[in-house]
C-alpha cells in the first residue's frame, strides 16, 4: 500500500493539470484509483492474517462408524433440525470454536445427524434414518449432542457453550477410560 499511494497521488495531479481532461472523466479515474486501492488495501490485510482455526471435521456415519471401531473412539452427534437457528449457532458457534474443535477432531467422531431427515443412514449393518436415531436415541430437543461409546449413551440436550460441552466431553472421555 506504502508503494501505492505516491502513484496514485502524482496520477491524480497528472490528470489536473491535463486542462482537455473534463470533470467527468476525472471523476471516472478518480473512482477507478479508489476501488484500486480498496482491493489492494483487502489483499494486504488478507495476506498479513494467520492460520485458519481449526474447524470439526464432521464425518459421514458409515466412516464414522468404521473408524470407531478401528481406533476404539466414541461417536459424537449433533442433533439438530435444518430450521433450528439454536442449532445452526451451535455448530457454528461451539463446535466453530477452536478448542472444541482440536479435542473433538483427536479425541472423538463427529456425526451431523438431521433429525427430521428420512433419508436411509447405514448404521451397524441396518438401514435407518435421521428422525429414527433421534427417536432411538430419546433427543426431546434440538440441538441435542449424543455421546456414545460401546453400548453407552448420553445425551446432552440443549445449545451447549464451547466451555460447557468441552467439559461434558472431557469427563465422559476420562470416565470411559
Amino acid at each position: 500500500m506504502q508503494l501505492l499511494l505516491p502513484r496514485v497521488s502524482y496520477l491524480y495531479s497528472y490528470l489536473t493539470r491535463i486542462s482537455k481532461v473534463s470533470r467527468t472523466s476525472l471523476a471516472t479515474v478518480g473512482i477507478l484509483l479508489l476501488l484500486l486501492l480498496s482491493v489492494s488495501v483487502r489483499n494486504g490485510a488478507s495476506a498479513n492474517q494467520g492460520p485458519a482455526a481449526p474447524q470439526t471435521q464432521w464425518l459421514g456415519l458409515a466412516s464414522a462408524q468404521t473408524k470407531a471401531q478401528l481406533e476404539a473412539k466414541a461417536l459424537v452427534f449433533m442433533v439438530s433440525a435444518p430450521w433450528c437457528e439454536s442449532c445452526q449457532k451451535m455448530q457454528e458457534l461451539t463446535f466453530g470454536d477452536a478448542q472444541v474443535a482440536t479435542y473433538v477432531n483427536e479425541n472423538l467422531l463427529p456425526v451431523p445427524i438431521d433429525a427430521e431427515s428420512d433419508q436411509p443412514l447405514h448404521l451397524s449393518g441396518q438401514i435407518t434414518t435421521g428422525r429414527q436415531l433421534a427417536q432411538n436415541f430419546r433427543v426431546k430437543t434440538y440441538p441435542s449432542v449424543v455421546y456414545v461409546r460401546g453400548g453407552d449413551t448420553v445425551v446432552i440436550p440443549g445449545h451447549q457453550k464451547p466451555a460447557n460441552l468441552l467439559d461434558f466431553l472431557q469427563r465422559l472421555e476420562s470416565q470411559a477410560k
